[in-house]
């Protein structure tokens, strides 16, 4: 084989070895090329609208998400009277649901905290079982909350202060456990409080200085303990108070009559309560005391036909002037003893005379000296007292 055709044979042989590996390239960068039309194809994220946020809570209940209507990030679910919206900054907001009567199961929808500008939430008569969720937190502008009669369990939540605009709070007829939480102390807007009919225990939790507004404080039917707080005065605005049918004991505080604005008071079925009831404001209607242990005065404006007028303690009284007689006949005893141990003291001066002329000689004494006083005795002596000495011949006195 002459050169040229062995150089002739590498050459074609180098450029089928191109052509190959040019075609493996080509091929490992095709999906490079598609890559603009990949990201061209991936869906822009949209801002959620709170009708969309809606969707999300209603697909939860079954029998609720047959009642969507409306497109995707729209704000066509406004009605009016479920769903009630409002503008701001020229963008439209849900601020009241009302889902209440509507059969809801399961437990309650976290995407609830989603609505960030919602003042009102009513979900009242339905089977809503489980916890209040935590996302409930985020709903800062919650002005009224109504959990009222469903199957809700779990502790009370201490999140509840950080919903620091709520006005109206109602949890009545559920299965809320635990005690009070202290976070209570921040809703000082806070004018309706009701909780009754669940399983709160522990003692009354003094969140009273910091809600000055409560016009309304129901915790009746409850494992509430303890004594009333004193500081249920600085309750001034109170117009209801309902704390029947706990485990209450102790006396009442005084401070209830400065509750001048209060109407209507039930201490019934509290067996630990006892002592007097104190005065109660004026404007007081209605009161029920039966099933304690407390009694009223003659003069008390309300409850006399329902529990004892209160004795007079005769014991202490009795004690009291059993003391008294004691105190003055013991005074009559030691002033006795005083004037009787100064007569006897005088009497032993006065039997005692002192000699003073010559007879003291005659009768081998000497002047001056104290003899015991005779009677009938003639001589000439002088008596000594206690204030003065007594000259009993000449009835001189010179002073001791």
């Amino acid at each position: 084989m002459s050169l040229p055709f062995k150089f002739l044979v590498l050459f074609l042989f180098s450029v089928l070895i191109t052509l190959c590996l040019a075609a493996g390239d080509t091929k490992e960068e095709s999906p490079k090329e598609s890559n603009p039309s990949t990201t061209q194809n991936t869906p822009v994220e949209v801002d959620l609208t709170d009708c969309d946020i809606l969707k999300q809570v209603l697909n939860d209940y079954t029998s609720l998400n047959s009642t969507i209507t409306w497109g995707d990030h729209t704000m066509d679910c406004c009605d009016g009277e479920k769903y009630v919206c409002q503008d701001f900054m020229g963008k439209k907001f849900i601020t009241e649901l009302n889902l209440s009567y509507n059969y809801l199961s399961g437990s309650i929808s976290s995407h609830f905290g989603n609505f960030t500008n919602l003042e009102r939430l009513d979900l009242h008569n339905n089977k809503l079982t489980g916890s209040i969720p935590e996302e409930f937190k985020f709903l800062k502008n919650l002005k009224y909350l109504n959990l009222n009669s469903n199957n809700i369990s779990g502790d009370f939540p201490e999140f509840i202060g950080q919903m620091s605009s709520l006005q109206t709070i109602d949890i009545s007829i559920n299965e809320i456990s635990g005690h009070l939480p202290k976070s209570l102390n921040e809703l000082s807007y806070l004018e309706s409080f009701t909780a009754r009919y669940n399983l709160i225990s522990g003692g009354l939790t003094d969140f009273f200085s910091s809600t000055p507004n409560l016009t309304i404080l129901d915790l009746s039917l409850n494992k509430l303990s303890g004594s009333i707080p004193k500081s249920i005065s600085e309750l001034y605005n109170l117009t209801e108070l309902y704390l029947n049918d706990n485990d209450l004991d102790g006396s009442l505080p005084d401070s209830f009559v400065k509750l001048e604005n209060l109407e209507i008071l039930n201490l019934n079925n509290n067996h630990g309560l006892h002592g007097k009831v104190p005065d109660m404001p004026k404007y007081l209607k209605t009161c029920n005391y039966k099933d304690t242990d407390l009694c009223v005065k003659e003069n008390a404006v309300c409850g006399l036909d329902q529990i004892p007028i209160c004795k007079a303690n005769t014991t202490k009284i009795v004690l009291i002037v059993v003391g008294c007689i004691a105190a003055v006949f013991l005074i009559g005893i030691i002033i006795l003893r005083c004037i009787h141990g100064k007569r006897r003291y005088k009497e032993k001066q006065s039997d005692q005379v002192l000699l003073v002329d010559n007879e003291a000689m005659n009768n081998d004494m000497e002047e001056g000296e104290f003899i015991q006083l005779r009677e009938n005795d003639d001589r000439h002596y002088v008596e000594v007292d206690e204030d003065y000495i007594f000259d009993s011949k000449n009835m001189n006195k010179f002073i001791n």
